[in-house]
């Protein structure tokens, strides 16, 4: 179930900070990440690039139909909309949609 909520914020948020942070060169492939064992991971500065830059992308303020909101309160929203909808399957359930 925790698949199906993220993957409502995969394209908005992570994949779209992934490409703006290799566009702007503030991630390296050959120095913020370590390849072992067939997989590829950030390494320490690159987690800590990456982990500054999510936390600044969800402060950014964003337009909905009740005013300007942080991610970080519409991730929540949507997170105390899917609980209730587990619970409660009849209600229903409306993901977030890219405006």
């Amino acid at each position: 179930m925790a698949s199906d909520l993220i993957e409502e914020f995969r394209a908005p948020l992570v994949d779209a900070l992934v490409v703006f942070l290799i566009n702007r060169r503030w991630i390296n492939g050959k120095t913020d990440f370590c390849y072992r064992d067939g997989g590829c991971f950030l390494n320490d500065r690159g987690r800590k690039v990456y982990l500054q830059a999510f936390l600044q992308r969800m402060e950014e303020q964003v337009q909905t139909p009740t005013g300007q909101q942080p991610k970080w309160d519409i991730l929540n929203q949507q997170v105390k909309q899917y609980k209730q909808f587990v619970y409660q399957p009849s209600r229903g359930y409306t993901p977030y949609l890219i405006r």
